[in-house]
């Protein structure tokens, strides 16, 4: 709370970095993986690049955009009773 003790004190106020607050809570989760999976992370990005120009989507962005893809699939497959083709 530095930034506030400042405005307290009459001093110039700056931005405090950092995250800006989402309107979702959410976890943390860490994980390695492999080179050439990073690589199609990276390639997804530069199609989430192209779909929307005004934005630059990290990896983290990237990673989010796959994962809710795929559980939205892995949903509708339960619900319809198929399992979906699993690739490795």
């Amino acid at each position: 709370m530095r930034g506030v003790d400042r405005l307290a004190r009459g001093l110039p106020h700056y931005r405090m970095a950092g995250r800006p607050k989402s309107q979702h809570p959410s976890g943390h989760i860490g994980f390695r993986l492999p080179l050439d999976l990073l690589e199609r992370v990276d390639r997804h990005i530069e199609r989430l690049k192209a779909e929307a120009r005004w934005s630059i989507p990290t990896r983290a962005d990237a990673i989010r955009d796959l994962l809710v893809t795929a559980l939205d699939i892995a949903e509708k497959a339960e619900e319809g009773k198929t399992k979906p083709p699993r690739k490795r």
